[in-house]
């Protein structure tokens, strides 16, 4: 029987990727690491597993974006932040 339902972690994950997305919006990868503090490579990394992201970067990229780091974790953005 196909699965109907995303588990809680599943949603999670999706909701960061997705807002992830939304924060990188058309900056590149290393645009993206160098507001971090880390490589392009990293971040490309840390992109595909948000569950990876330091609290550190998280605050750097929230920061950087004017989004708040509670918004950036419990609600999907769904806008798209001036570059």
């Amino acid at each position: 029987m196909p699965k109907v339902a995303l588990t809680e972690f599943q949603e999670t994950k999706k909701r960061l990727k997705n807002n992830l997305n939304v924060i990188k919006g058309n900056r590149t990868d290393e645009d993206m690491g160098a507001i971090c503090g880390i490589s392009g490579t990293t971040f490309s990394r840390r992109r595909s597993d948000p569950f990876s992201l330091t609290a550190q970067e998280v605050y750097l990229m929230c920061q950087e974006s004017h989004v708040a780091m509670a918004d950036f974790y419990g609600k999907t953005l769904g806008f798209i932040i001036g570059v």
